[in-house]
Formats: C-alpha cells, structure tokens, sequence
C-alpha cells in the first residue's frame, strides 16, 4: 500500500509562475554579479591605467619600470675631450677671421678636400638617426611613451629639416649667392645645433629618477630641442650643395653624387655599430637605464661631430674660384 501511494505521489506542484521568480532572481544575481566586477575594474588606479595602454603586441611585459635605473654620470674626461675640440674650432675661426683657413685653396675652384667635407656631412646626417635606432623602444617605453611614439621619436626630426632647408635657401641661395656667408653658416649654425643637443643630453641624462608623469613632460621638451637641433642644422643643406656645384667640374658630379649616396648609406651602417660600442663602454657588465644610454650616445656623437667640424673649418675656403671652361663634347649625328 505504501509502495503504490508513493507511485501514486503527485509531483511537487511547481508552477510557471515559481519558475519564472526563480529565474529572475538568477537574472538579478547576474546583474548585480556584473556590475560589481565592473566596478571592481573602474577602481584601477590611473598610472596602472597608462602602463597598459602602452602595451603592444610585442610590449605586452614592458612597463616605464620595468627597466634599470642605473644612471653612468658624464665623465669630466669626455667633457674636457669634447670642450677642448669646440675651443680648438673657435680658435681656428678667429684666425681664419683674418687670413686664409688652413687646408683652403683659393687658387683653384676644385678641390678634393672639399667633397671629403661634404661627403662628411652627409655621413653625419644619417648617422646620428641610425645611432638612436637599438635604445629608442626601450628609452621612449622608460619615458612614459609607446612603440609608436618610438617610431615618431626617430621620424620627427625630418619636421625640422624641412623647415630649415627653406629657411637656408632663403637665406642663402644660388641667386644672391656669398661665399663667406655660406661658410660661416656651415661652421656656425653646426656649433649651434650641437649645443642643443649637448643640452638634450644633459637632460637626458638627469630624467631617469623624475616621477612618471615628469618623464612624460620631458620627453616632449626633448623633442622640442631635437627639432631646434635639426632646423639648425639643416639650413646650410642648400649653400652646400650650391658651393659643391661651383667646385665640382661637369664630368665628375655624376661619380661625387654617387659617393654621396654611399656616405649616407654608410651612415645608417655605422650608426648602430657605433652605439653598440658605446654600450659596451659605458655598461662595463652591469645594466644601465635607456635614457642614460641615449644621453651617452648623443655625447659620443658630439666628440665624432665636432671633430668633422673642425676639419670643415680648416677646408671651407672664403673664396671661390670660378672652374675653367671645358670642352664641350663633339656632337655626333644619330642616323635613323
């Protein structure tokens, strides 16, 4: 009887209506599940917030602290080294002020001293791009920026030039063309962009240990000074190519622009290289922040810079020689 009033049992009587509340109550507990969590994530502190913004696919483990803070401070050996070749060029100026530069010729308009010079100008260019290239990821991600900002760090400086190309041929160009002004240009305005950059190292070199956001300010600054530094720099671009045109004879320009093209790829060559070299010397085995490098690499680029200058001083003459006439080529007939 038991066994059969048991088969008998009706089911608990489980309406649609208790289904339905139960079910809204699951659905309530979902959103309030939900909306505690974002909550929870709206609780982030902002400078997490920043730090994942900066990542990328390939910095997803990279943070602005994730790197050394070892700062290597300039040695007063390298300054002196590097103040001694500014005063060296400043005493050749006075003297070249009122007599003829040492290794110019003002007796004949060709010159091979002279495409060296330009040819070192080129090389210099290029190379002071490609030296930045291996620490500028790892300075711009220390800085407080991202990769992206690594590739604009590394492009931006082309702004620059172009502004300082007009500003030079306006200046100075093949119309009203001055000799001694183009050379003074060249000398000058080289010093005045390395001075920008001895103070962007400087700088560089002080910013390891600023808070985050001071970081990030002073990365913007140094941008500033690098597009002064470039203006600067390129506004003797068009008196030189002037002044190469007026002493290159007609025959050899197509083998001097060719030369040309091989210095500046040289530059972007040499360019890492000699940053691994500065590695090398300023780590000796132990880790060292990335701006602390950069600063370094912009230091060893002003000791190799300013030795060019110096030899630029030394060649650029004061006055230019008209190159002789030369025989035209014989005209021959094309039979068709």
């Amino acid at each position: 009887v038991e066994i059969s009033s048991l088969t008998k049992a009706e089911p608990p009587n489980r309406t649609m209506s208790s289904f339905t509340d139960t079910c809204e109550g699951d659905a309530c507990w979902a959103a309030g599940w939900l909306q505690h969590s974002l909550t929870i994530s709206a609780s982030i502190t902002s400078d997490a917030v920043e730090t994942a913004r900066l990542e990328g696919p390939l910095t997803s483990h990279m943070s602005p602290d994730s790197f050394p803070t070892r700062v290597v401070p300039f040695d007063i050996t390298v300054l002196s080294i590097l103040f001694i070749l500014m005063m060296t060029l400043l005493c050749h100026e006075i003297y070249a002020a009122f007599r003829k530069p040492l290794l110019a010729n003002h007796e004949e308009a060709k010159s091979n001293w002279m495409q060296v010079s330009y040819l070192a100008s080129w090389f210099n260019m290029f190379f002071v791009i490609a030296m930045t290239v291996p620490v500028s990821l790892d300075f711009c991600m220390q800085m407080g920026q991202s990769a992206t900002m690594s590739g604009f760090f590394l492009s931006s400086p082309i702004i620059g030039s172009i502004v300082g190309i007009v500003v030079g041929k306006i200046i100075c160009g093949e119309a009203d063309w001055n000799q001694l002004f183009a050379r003074r240009m060249m000398v000058w305005c080289g010093q005045f962009s390395f001075l920008c950059t001895l103070v962007t190292a400087f700088l560089l070199n002080h910013s390891v240990h600023l808070s985050l956001s001071q970081r990030r300010t002073t990365f913007w600054f140094i941008i500033l000074l690098l597009q002064v530094s470039t203006l600067v720099s390129a506004m003797p671009t068009v008196p030189m190519l002037v002044m190469q045109n007026k002493v290159t004879p007609t025959s050899e320009k197509t083998f001097w622009m060719i030369m040309a093209q091989c210095f500046r790829n040289a530059g972007m060559l040499v360019g890492p290289g000699f940053f691994a070299l500065t590695a090398w010397a300023v780590k000796r085995g132990q880790p060292v922040a990335p701006t602390s490098l950069m600063a370094w690499c912009y230091l060893g680029f002003l000791l190799f810079g300013e030795c060019l200058a110096i030899y630029s001083s030394m060649v650029l003459p004061k006055v230019l020689v008209p190159l002789p006439e030369e025989p035209s080529a014989p005209e021959t007939e094309v039979c068709v």
